[in-house]
């Protein structure tokens, strides 16, 4: 009797991942030309999965013991629009996909600017350009931003296709690149937009990578002693000023007694009614004794 419930509660909590698709796979994407992409995904471990584009391509692969597989994928001239079906321990289609020239739109600023806002705002002619964006074979995945200290399997973003509704969010350097492209070629163009204004190149870099640089293993070192004392810093000013400052839950109670607070008289405010505390604790000097005021505006 105990064995069959443990059997049914593992069969409960135990459950298999379905095939998943990696993050870049979707609907309107675009596959380079002339080439074998890799198709990555997870699934269950020893599971078979098979890859199969409408343009008569196909691939396999087996679903590893960490759940990931990939397959390499043959891919025709620039054309489209196709559909891949990637089934296994389930079955996905994407649709409306193309096959042309993929590029990598990365750096800082210069490349994060969008079309519709422009650095400085405007761009020339920018209402003519977005109204004109009628691009269907152009499309763009923007990688939403996301900082981590290791490499990640999975990003967001969404491939869009270009049109005057979608333009202004795609980065204008890599949007007037696709245009001129896709003019001179006659193929679709995809773009993934993965940039950060500001960024130095080393944040870009694995551990490894900069490691490999002459000087950057000791500086890198430094810089994570930086971030120690950063850390250290900021607990022990929270705690300091948890200290001077008592702040409690009790504060925010609509019972609190604070027939004892000073009062303070200010200005009227066309249209605000409202009441702050200020205490000499949060000067950043220790006090002898914390006193504490209640500001009125003045009806």
């Amino acid at each position: 009797m105990l064995g069959t419930m443990l059997a049914s509660l593992l069969a409960v909590v135990i459950v298999p991942p379905a095939l998943q698709l990696g993050s870049p796979f979707q609907d309107h994407m675009v596959l380079q030309q002339h080439s074998n992409p890799a198709i990555w995904g997870t699934g269950t471990p020893d599971a078979k999965v098979k890859v199969e584009a409408s343009w008569g391509g196909s691939a396999e692969a087996v679903v590893n013991r960490a759940g990931r597989w990939m397959a390499r994928l043959r891919t025709p001239a620039a054309g489209g629009p196709f559909t891949v079906t990637v089934s296994g321990d389930g079955k996905v289609t994407l649709s409306d996909v193309l096959v042309g020239e993929v590029w990598l739109c990365s750096g800082q600023s210069n490349m994060e600017m969008t079309v519709q806002k422009g650095y400085p705002p405007p761009l020339p002619n920018q209402e003519q350009e977005i109204a004109s964006a009628n691009y269907p074979q152009i499309r763009m995945l923007n990688v939403e931003k996301a900082m981590t200290l290791t490499p990640q399997a999975s990003c967001n973003g969404t491939w869009q296709v270009c049109s005057p509704s979608t333009v202004g969010s795609f980065s204008a350097a890599g949007y007037f690149f696709a245009r001129e492209i896709h003019q001179r070629l006659k193929v679709p163009v995809g773009m993934i937009h993965s940039s950060w204004g500001g960024t130095p190149v080393e944040y870009w870099m694995s551990e490894g990578g900069i490691r490999a640089i002459p000087d950057m293993g000791s500086k890198l070192e430094s810089y994570r002693g930086l971030l120690r004392q950063y850390d250290e810093a900021m607990a022990r000013r929270q705690a300091d000023l948890a200290e001077k400052v008592k702040l409690t839950d009790s504060w925010a109670s609509p019972d609190l007694d604070d027939s004892s607070w000073s009062k303070l008289s200010v200005p009227p405010q066309p249209g605000v009614q409202a009441s702050s505390w200020v205490s000499t604790a949060t000067s950043g000097i220790a006090p002898t004794s914390t006193s504490t005021t209640l500001i009125e505006a003045a009806p």
